[in-house]
C-alpha cells in the first residue's frame, strides 16, 4: 500500500506542478480564479488522468510485463525530459503561434497558446478567470496528464487511489499558485517549471523496481 501510495503522489504531484505554474501567472497577472473554475479545472483535468489510466491498463493487457514496464519507463521518463526543456517549448509555440493571432475556443493553435500563455485563457481581459475559460486551461494541462497516466498504468498503477489524490491535490495546488503569484507580482515563475518533469522522470526509475 505505501508503494501504491508513493508512485501515486509522485505522479499526480508532477502533473499538478503544471496547474500550480499556470495558476502563478494568474496570480502575477492579478487575475483570480474562482472556487467554481477551480473546479472546473480539477474535474476536467482529474477525468482526462483517470480515463488515459484506464487507457494504459488495457494496452497493458496485451503486452508481455517486461515490455509494459520498458515502455512506461521510456513514456515517464521522455515526458519528464520534455518538460524540463518547458520554457524552451513553450518559447517556440510563442514564436510560431503569436498572440496576435484570434483563435477560436477549444482549437489546436487555441490549446496550444494557452499552454503557452497560461493568461491567455482569460480571453476577455476581465481579470477573472470563467468557468468557461477554465474549461480550456484544463484542456491544455490535461496534455501532460493524458501521457503520464498512460504510462504509469504500463506499469502497473492503484488508479482510485491516483484519480482520489488528483482531487485532493489539485484544488490546493492551483490556490496556492494564485497565492504565490499574487506575492510574486512582476517575477519570473520559471523556477517551477522543472518540478513536474523531475517528479515524472523519478517515477520512470522508481517503477523499474
Amino acid at each position: 500500500m505505501i508503494h501504491d501510495f508513493v508512485q501515486a503522489a509522485i505522479l499526480v504531484l508532477a502533473v499538478s506542478a503544471d496547474a500550480l505554474v499556470s495558476a502563478f501567472a494568474y496570480g502575477m497577472k492579478k487575475i483570480k480564479i474562482p472556487f467554481k473554475s477551480v473546479m472546473v479545472i480539477t474535474v476536467i483535468c482529474s477525468a482526462v488522468l483517470a480515463v488515459s489510466l484506464f487507457a494504459g491498463e488495457f494496452i497493458r493487457s496485451f503486452l508481455p510485463e517486461g515490455t509494459a514496464k520498458s515502455l512506461c519507463f521510456l513514456i515517464l521518463f521522455s515526458l519528464g525530459l520534455v518538460k524540463l526543456l518547458d520554457n524552451a517549448l513553450k518559447a517556440l509555440i510563442r514564436k510560431h503561434n503569436p498572440r496576435a493571432l484570434k483563435f477560436k475556443i477549444l482549437s489546436l493553435n487555441f490549446i496550444l497558446n494557452v499552454y503557452a500563455n497560461p493568461e491567455d485563457a482569460d480571453g476577455d481581459r476581465s481579470k477573472i478567470l470563467s468557468p468557461a475559460e477554465a474549461a480550456a486551461l484544463a484542456i491544455a494541462l490535461s496534455l501532460d496528464g493524458l501521457a503520464a497516466g498512460v504510462g504509469s498504468a504500463l506499469g502497473g498503477a492503484n488508479k482510485p487511489l491516483i484519480i482520489a489524490l488528483s482531487f485532493i491535490i489539485s484544488v490546493p495546488a492551483i490556490t496556492l499558485g494564485c497565492f504565490l503569484g499574487n506575492k510574486a507580482a512582476g517575477r519570473s515563475n520559471s523556477g517551477f517549471s522543472w518540478l513536474g518533469g523531475a517528479g515524472l522522470m523519478a517515477l520512470a526509475v522508481y517503477k523499474l523496481f
